[in-house]
């Protein structure tokens, strides 16, 4: 990611707009990437509107060019008409592999297993005080566990679950929320191993598959939100790598207090 951002430099102005359109395909590549974090993720768009944006963007005095680009790469959709144009958001894997880990896109066939490993989940209630939700791994499933922002979707939301790949084995819980609380970061909403296998580094190996994954989905962060009472919790995500504090958040009804942790993509 840090290559990326020295690159895309060397085609911007002082007022970091585009001004040519590289010879090499890589660098096409990191132009479009760039030109279309002017657009907002879950917003519809005219094509004049679209117009407008790339008409600021850049001053190579070709929008037109610009915009078919990100159509054709596919970093914007559109209608069957044309009228309606979004950014698209690229998803991590519905399956994946680490070595010791299957990690794969959970169904309501998984609901209940789910559940009950989300109600073994000491810290949930004995370090945070949270009463277990009977219905909630089906309630995520069904409506998602959406960020507090305009346009969240459902589509970007998902639920992961964690196996043991010898074994086949259910231990874990993963939730993610692209583009939270950017268009550029990849928020872990949910991240819990089963008690019996805590401190294996089968966490670790967990996080280091979503920063894979985030890269290959050009996200630039990954955060984190951690209750400040869960001390193992902020121990566990500072070896992970999320060593910045992105923002603090307190909720005087709940008496708690979130911080909201990064860590750059690698």
């Amino acid at each position: 990611m840090k290559n990326e951002n020295n690159t895309i430099k060397n085609y911007l102005d002082k007022e970091n707009r585009v001004k040519g359109w590289p010879a090499k395909k890589n660098n096409q590549w990191i132009v479009l990437d760039y030109l279309a974090t002017k657009f907002k993720q879950g917003v519809e768009y005219t094509e004049e509107e679209i117009n407008e944006v790339l008409k600021e963007a850049q001053t190579c005095n070709d929008h037109c060019f610009f915009r078919r680009e990100l159509f054709e790469k596919g970093f914007l959709d559109r209608s069957t008409d044309g009228r309606v144009y979004w950014k698209t958001v690229k998803l991590i894997q519905e399956y994946g592999e680490t070595e010791r880990l299957i990690i794969k896109k959970a169904t309501m066939k998984e609901a209940e297993k789910l559940q009950q490993l989300y109600d073994t989940s000491r810290v949930l209630k004995d370090v945070l005080g949270i009463e277990y939700n009977t219905d909630n791994i089906y309630k995520s499933l069904t409506e998602g566990d959406l960020p507090p922002i305009p346009n969240a979707s459902k589509d970007f939301y998902r639920m992961m679950g964690i196996y043991i790949k010898e074994t086949d084995q259910l231990m874990g819980l993963l939730e993610l929320y692209h583009g939270y609380p950017t268009d550029q970061d990849l928020y872990i909403g949910f991240l819990y191993c089963h008690f019996d296998y805590q401190k294996q580094g089968f966490g670790r190996e967990v996080v280091e598959y979503v920063n894979k994954q985030a890269a290959e989905c050009n996200f630039e962060r990954i955060l984190v939100g951690v209750n400040l009472k869960n001390t193992s919790g902020l121990k566990f995500w500072h070896k992970c790598k999320f060593d910045k504090i992105e923002r603090i958040s307190s909720h005087q009804e709940e008496n708690t207090t979130i911080l909201a942790l990064e860590r750059e993509v690698e």
